[in-house]
């Protein structure tokens, strides 16, 4: 069963009188993985937590399908929310906590069997199936969730960060699970993080949620390099600047780190530092006043020392209207 197609239409939600999400709205398409992304605080949980049901706004509309499911209660919504914390039960083995799942659908007890071996195969767990929760990897435990939510036949499968606190190996593996089994079983999926870089990994759709209000929605790629806001721009790690030599009008500019190229151009600076990672390093360099990041291939340490650069211009984005940064 495909899910639903899932439209937040202007929420607004509030606690002791503080607004945490302000008309908000987002839609989210059946077989695709929409990211809401955001710094902690704005608002990504509580809006989750309305789309499950959990919560109810206090202006808005949350429609599956163009039904309004206000009022509908989480388990006839079909909407799971799966966060850091495990959900399984703890005096029951992997395997019975799955069959409980598919039971809870009204799968028989040999249907239900079934579907537990294969999503154990399919999640890379079939060698735990006979142990408790408490005997688990950190990994373990969360693909074991993973799969007793997924027996449970959701529709919408919303994520709350769920993979933050492991390995950064096991939450490649299982961001890459959480893509292919949405696409393969057709599950509306919306997962929000405050990582960048995880956002336009498995993005389809992606939403940048800022002090409770959405500042741009759309294609990853578009919304990268071509940002709606200062504040978006800013979010996703542009370098801003206000001057010579990136503008001769005073208005404040923005560009992303690979619009930076070192190598013989107009430009001199100072490289001030650099962060090895584990494909790139980030160089960080002193022009006039200014800091700015330019991304390299490869692992490289870079001395103190000047270094000629040329800045695409086709990447520079101006906010007239806006003050200089200081």
């Amino acid at each position: 069963m495909r899910g639903p197609c899932v439209e937040v239409r202007g929420v607004s939600k509030r606690f002791d009188g503080v607004e945490v999400l302000r008309g908000v709205s987002l839609e989210a398409e059946p077989g695709r993985v929409t990211v809401v992304a955001g710094p902690s605080g704005a608002g990504k949980t509580t809006l989750l937590r309305i789309i499950a049901g959990l919560l109810d706004p206090d202006e808005g509309d949350v429609v599956f399908d163009d039904r309004s499911v206000l009022g509908v209660p989480p388990w006839e919504r079909r909407a799971v929310l799966l966060s850091q914390r495990p959900v399984l039960l703890p005096h029951l083995t992997v395997r019975r906590n799955i069959i409980v799942a598919g039971e809870s659908q009204g799968l028989s007890r040999s249907e239900a069997e079934r579907l537990a071996d294969r999503l154990a195969r399919r999640l890379e767990i079939a060698e735990v199936l006979d142990r408790l929760p408490s005997t688990l990897s950190g990994g373990q435990l969360q693909r074991a969730s993973l799969a007793a939510v997924l027996a449970a036949g959701p529709r919408v499968l919303l994520l709350d960060e769920p993979f933050a606190h492991l390995d950064l190996p096991l939450r490649e593996g299982l961001r890459r699970l959480v893509v292919e089994v949405t696409r393969e079983e057709g599950i509306t999926t919306i997962q929000v993080t405050h990582d960048q870089d995880e956002a336009l990994e498995i993005a389809d759709k992606l939403a940048v949620l800022m002090d409770g209000r959405v500042l741009g929605a759309g294609d990853p790629y578009s919304l990268y390099y071509n940002p709606p806001s200062l504040e978006v721009a800013l979010f996703f790690g542009h370098n801003v600047a206000c001057g010579p030599p990136f503008t001769s009008r005073g208005i404040p500019v923005s560009f992303p780190p690979e619009a930076v190229y070192l190598r013989d151009g107009d430009i001199t600076g100072e490289v001030v530092y650099t962060a090895m990672r584990k494909h790139y390093t980030l160089v960080h360099i002193r022009i006039k006043g200014w800091t700015i990041r330019s991304v390299l291939r490869g692992v490289t340490r870079l001395s103190q020392e000047e270094i000629n650069l040329h800045v695409d211009e086709s990447l520079i984005k101006e906010w007239r209207g806006l003050p200089c940064p200081e």
